[in-house]
């Protein structure tokens, strides 16, 4: 892994790291048109800058629960490979560049130590392609 800058979101108390290099753009919490049927991955699809993107929990994802009300979250819209997503969240806290020292790999997962705070790093072509199949 090399050196890169990462968005730092949250939902709940955790933090999760998205390489910037995938990221579009950070957006408010706009209506959207939920699927119907039980929630599964992908909860809807909203409209984003004239485009029609499907949108996931990220909460739902990792078992977590949201702490701040649908209006207050953010989406954030993230692409590999021409497959764009809005990841919902709670907040976009900072930019923060990540040292390939400071990666440390966890069962599947890898995570990164700023200073006491543990940050997990999503795997983005993972997530979309899991939510895009679900």
């Amino acid at each position: 892994m090399l050196v890169n800058k990462s968005v730092i979101v949250k939902v709940g108390e955790e933090e999760f790291a998205i390489q910037v290099d995938y990221v579009i753009s950070i957006e408010r919490m706009q209506p959207y048109r939920r699927f119907p049927g039980p929630e599964g991955l992908l909860k809807g699809m909203m409209q984003v800058r004239g485009e029609v993107i499907p949108i996931m929990s990220l909460a739902n994802y990792f078992g977590e629960r949201h702490d701040k009300e649908e209006q207050e979250q953010r989406i954030v819209v993230i692409e590999y490979h021409h497959k764009v997503i809005g990841v919902i969240v709670d907040e976009a806290t900072d930019v923060v560049t990540i040292e390939p020292t400071n990666v440390q790999k966890i069962q599947e997962m890898e995570t990164v130590k700023l200073g006491e705070r543990m940050i997990i790093l999503l795997d983005v072509p993972s997530i979309i392609n899991k939510a895009i199949l679900s």
